[in-house]
């Protein structure tokens, strides 16, 4: 659960390409903090604190810039091209008692034991959309399938999320489920008579050794 989490960083006095490349080098990751009404701020902060913060997966956080505090969710992280360091990140203030909708991912556990039976898994939603207070934002839907059989579904209406947390789907749609494998299709009609003819035929020629 992304809890609210307090992240200190300072007001950049300095701005441009090359003050960020500065920072960067120091170990600081420049940012910015919109929204809600208020100014823009440029801000710096450590890499390593945002970096775990990102990592722990939390959204919503207190961001302290020299002493004053707003609540805000990040809203882009912008990763260098390993994808290993932190190289900007973008913040929107937030009010803690408002309702967000946010795209959370879903994530699956387990081992059916529909799949061992033969089963094929089919998950329908890798992402779940749901409406909540910001501080209540879910790092993401674990579904459990170790009870899930051959011919069975997970639904939204099987979730079991906190009060505060409403998908915004249907009830009745399937999240995940385990189905038959299919069948290769057989012939019908005059395709099927077809092929018997042909293989009646065949069986002819093979009989008086015929080519």
């Amino acid at each position: 659960m992304s809890e609210a989490t307090i992240l200190s960083a300072a007001k950049r006095e300095r701005l441009g390409t090359a003050e960020c490349r500065r920072l960067r080098r120091e170990g600081m990751v420049p940012g910015n903090l919109y929204g809600h009404g208020e100014g823009a701020v440029s801000f710096k902060i450590g890499h390593d604190d945002v970096f775990q913060m990102v990592s722990d997966g939390h959204i919503a956080i207190d961001l302290d810039i020299d002493g004053k505090v707003d609540k805000a969710v990040f809203k882009e992280v912008q990763w260098d091209t390993f994808g290993r360091h932190i190289v900007h990140v973008d913040l929107i203030r937030v009010d803690p008692n408002e309702k967000v909708e946010v795209e959370v991912p879903v994530e699956i556990k387990g081992d059916a034991p529909g799949v061992e039976n033969g089963g094929i898994l089919d998950t329908q939603m890798h992402t779940l959309l749901v409406k909540c207070p910001v501080f209540k934002i879910p790092s993401s839907i674990v579904i459990r399938i170790g009870t899930l059989g051959l011919g069975e579904a997970i639904r939204i209406e099987d979730l079991v999320l906190d009060p505060d947390i409403e998908p915004q789907a249907r009830p009745d749609e399937v999240i995940v489920q385990v189905v038959e494998p299919r069948k290769a299709a057989e012939p019908e009609g005059e395709e099927a008579e077809a092929v018997d003819a042909t293989g009646d035929e065949g069986d002819k020629k093979e009989a008086s050794g015929e080519e």
